[in-house]
């Protein structure tokens, strides 16, 4: 992404996190919890009923966790490329699109992350279906 582009959405970003705080606090610390608990995760595995606040929020807010050195892409190195690990989305409104695989970067990051905002250190677990 270019320095031009990258500014754009760090505005776009910014701003919506202002007008909608609480969706994207609530947010972060679901995929924390998510991170904590898992090898790996993407937002399908956020509850369905799981108030998102609009689109667009899954991806800002993981953004702005892999900046801060909490989360990171899953994937791997092919030669000297990066290839992230993709899933398609499961919410029928998605339309299939493509997301990213992340993984816990740091979990002293992610569990201090946790504490300043006053939520619960117990990691969100996937729910073993039997069948």
């Amino acid at each position: 992404m270019r320095l031009a582009e990258e500014l754009k959405f760090s505005d776009a970003r910014e701003r919506q996190w202002l007008w909608k705080t609480n969706a994207m606090l609530d947010m972060a610390k679901m995929f924390v919890r998510l991170a904590l608990g898992q090898d790996e995760f993407t937002a399908n595995d956020l509850p369905d009923d799981f108030a998102q606040g609009g689109p667009g929020i899954a991806g800002s807010v993981t953004k702005i966790l892999a900046n801060a050195g909490i989360i990171k892409k899953r994937g791997a190195w092919i030669g000297d490329q990066f290839m992230c690990k993709m899933a398609t989305s499961a919410r029928h409104d998605n339309h299939g699109s493509s997301l990213f695989t992340w993984t816990l970067a740091s979990r002293g990051l992610a569990e201090r992350f946790l504490t300043r905002n006053h939520a619960t250190l117990e990691p969100q677990q996937k729910e073993l279906v039997l069948a």
